[in-house]
């Protein structure tokens, strides 16, 4: 059942923004259009149709078209681009070629297909073929419930917040430094949000580091930091 004809989104909708006033952020916060519509997919103009049941049906095809150019807008790679498609499709074993016809809105993806692209941007399977409004709704539901027993985890909601998730789902591609650079990365992240106090270099280290820099030849000096090989970098 598509959502424009689901009559629990309204209900759902509601349920949230009642959370939302007991629990102190702001409803129109919680629920506003453009959160809402990179959660699900659905577009910003949409999101209040869709729910009241007035919003006239999408063909999937162009659905789930809109879907996959609004994962490569709003989730790009850390140069600020877009994923080119040979980089999404590495993530299942397949050629950039086939997220073709998906990028140009002239057919379907494969359910594997599908799920790799989720998986790759680290959104709730179903995001791309399913009714996603109401998957949306019902997450933000939850989270408000776990506020409202106690709280969440400080760092969880900094991590989540940051879009943390979808970082780590590509992280398995990663290099030894790339890793390195990713747990550097969110340590400052979560210091910067006053979740995490900076650590200075433990005592130990930085007593073998100083004999070791000495030891190190005038000649050689320059050579010693340099980088042993660039970070693996995706195909562009």
């Amino acid at each position: 059942m598509r959502d424009a004809l689901r009559p629990d989104l309204a209900a759902r909708w509601g349920r949230v923004a009642e959370a939302a006033r007991g629990r102190g952020p702001d409803p129109a916060a919680v629920l506003s259009a453009e959160r809402l519509s990179h959660l699900s997919g659905v577009e910003p103009a949409r999101v209040a149709a869709v729910v009241a049941g007035t919003a006239p049906e999408v063909p999937l095809e162009r659905r789930v078209h809109r879907r996959f150019l609004l994962l490569r807008a709003t989730r790009r790679d850390k140069h600020g681009r877009e994923w080119p498609l040979a980089a999404i499709a590495e993530g299942f074993g397949a050629p950039g070629a086939s997220l073709g016809p998906l990028n140009a809105g002239t057919g379907l993806p494969r359910l594997g297909h599908a799920a790799g692209v989720q998986r790759f941007f680290g959104v709730h399977p179903g995001f791309l073929l399913a009714e996603a409004l109401g998957t949306a709704l019902a997450g933000i539901e939850r989270e408000l419930g776990s506020a409202g027993q106690g709280g969440e985890n400080p760092v969880l909601a900094v991590m989540r917040a940051h879009d943390v998730r979808g970082i780590v789902t590509r992280a398995g591609r990663l290099s030894p430094r790339g890793w390195k650079s990713l747990a550097d990365h969110l340590e400052d992240l979560l210091a910067r949000e006053g979740q995490l106090a900076r650590l200075p270099p433990p005592a130990a280290d930085a007593a073998e580091a100083a004999p070791a820099a000495e030891a190190v030849p005038a000649a050689e000096a320059d050579t010693a930091d340099a980088p042993h090989g660039p970070d693996r970098e995706h195909p562009r």
